[in-house]
Parts: structure tokens; C-alpha cells; sequence
């Protein structure tokens, strides 16, 4: 991944330095010499990096534009001409993240190792699961219906969610609700037999126990990575 976007200047960009350098963490990942564990290790900070990356140098450029910051800076690239390079140059990345993930989950069931969605489980360990869900998952799961009388609530950085489409009858807009995957709380992954399930799966294939009397149209896991460039004034007293 190339540093320079702009062959007149002498200078390099350095958001696109900085991608370049999570390139080479990426290529650990995909470097078939490490061991399949260690390959998603590199994989899973390569995304842990481009978190860091929005909440402060996306963030930077983002409040440059705001600001009607045009003038070129030494690299010869304005603002907006960052932006747009980094956007592209991450959605690639983020492609190859997913495709070197995809890749090593493969080689560890080639060893035993099995990630695997709700549907793949056979009845028994889907009856398993269910007894798993209900009595050490949902108790610690708290939903928040958006409605008039319930704003929508704060939703902290990095943190897992589900967003919840529920039936509100005939004619009407569906309900939003909110339920926080409580990542922390309890362990990402559910073993289940010789299976590893990530916690959110699970959550979504049960959301339904959650909102007994309710139909469920919808459950789709999303996380919200937030401005974290601050900064601060001091006032006089």
C-alpha cells in the first residue's frame, strides 16, 4: 500500500503512512509460516488498529473539513482529498481483514478448532444452547424499546448491539429496541460440545425469548466507533 498520493510533493501523508504500516500487521495475518491462532491474533488487532485510527486521525480530518480547511498541507493533499483516499484504501482493507479471518477460521476446523453459527448445531446442542441462553445469558441482557417516551438511548464506544425490528401491528411503523451484547460481562465465545459460538449469534437466534408476546422482524448486530480527537478549553475563574 503505497504512502504517496501525491508524486509532486516531497512529503508523505501520514494517514496513508499509517496505513501502509497496519498493511504490514495485515500481512502477518495472512503469512501462512505463523500458526493458524496466531495469524487471527494479527488479524483481530489489524481491526483493533483501524478502530484507533477513526476515533483519532479519521476524526482529525474530519474536523478539518469541517472547519473549510482547503489549502493542501506538505503532502499536497487537502482535507477532502484525504478522505476520500482513506476511505477507499480501508474498505479494501477491511476486505482483506475479513478474507484473512475467513481464511485461518478454515484452518482451525482443519484442527478441530470450530466456529460455527446457531443453525449448524445439531438438535441436541440447539436444546443445549437454549438451556445456556436462558439461564446464563438473558439475565444479564437489558432491552430498551426506542419510543416517544423512551429517547434513544447513549450508546458507548465500541460497544456491541443489536438492533431489534419488532412488529407493532397492521399499518403501523415497526418498534426499534436496543439490546447491548454485554461483551465483558460474559465470555465472547459459548462453547457448545466441541463448538464455539460468538456470543451476539446466540443472543440474535433467541432474541425472541427476550421479547415474549412479541414478533420479531428483524436482528442485526451493529457497533457505533465515535470521535475521540477532545479537546479541551480552560476557563478563567
Amino acid at each position: 500500500m503505497s504512502t504517496v498520493a501525491n508524486t509532486d510533493s516531497q512529503f508523505l501523508n501520514r494517514e496513508l503512512s499509517w496505513l501502509a504500516f497496519n498493511e504490514r500487521v495485515l500481512s502477518e495475518a495472512r503469512d501462512k509460516r505463523n500458526p493458524p491462532l496466531e495469524r487471527l491474533k494479527y488479524a483481530a488487532i489489524c481491526g483493533s488498529n483501524l478502530d484507533e485510527f477513526f476515533m483519532v486521525r479519521v476524526a482529525g480530518v474530519h474536523r478539518q473539513i469541517a472547519a473549510g480547511v482547503q489549502t493542501p498541507g506538505p503532502d499536497g493533499l487537502s482535507p477532502r482529498e484525504t478522505l476520500d483516499i482513506v476511505r477507499d484504501r480501508t474498505h479494501t482493507m477491511l476486505r482483506e481483514i475479513e478474507k484473512a479471518a475467513r481464511k485461518t477460521l478454515r484452518d482451525l476446523a482443519a484442527e478441530g478448532v470450530r466456529l460455527v453459527r446457531v443453525p449448524d448445531l445439531g438438535k441436541r446442542a440447539r436444546a443445549q444452547l437454549r438451556e445456556h441462553y436462558l439461564s446464563e445469558i438473558q439475565p444479564v441482557l437489558t432491552p430498551l424499546v426506542v419510543d416517544p417516551s423512551h429517547p434513544f438511548p447513549y450508546l458507548s464506544n465500541l460497544s456491541l448491539n443489536l438492533a431489534v425490528l419488532l412488529d407493532a401491528g397492521e399499518g403501523e411503523d415497526p418498534d426499534f429496541a436496543r439490546v447491548k451484547i454485554p461483551v465483558g460481562v460474559l465470555p465472547r465465545i459459548v462453547p457448545i460440545g466441541d463448538a464455539l459460538l460468538l456470543l451476539e449469534d446466540v443472543i440474535a437466534a433467541h432474541i425472541g425469548e427476550l421479547f415474549k408476546g412479541r414478533n420479531v422482524l428483524a436482528a442485526h448486530v451493529f457497533r457505533v466507533t465515535r470521535n475521540t480527537d477532545y479537546e479541551f478549553e480552560e476557563e478563567e475563574a
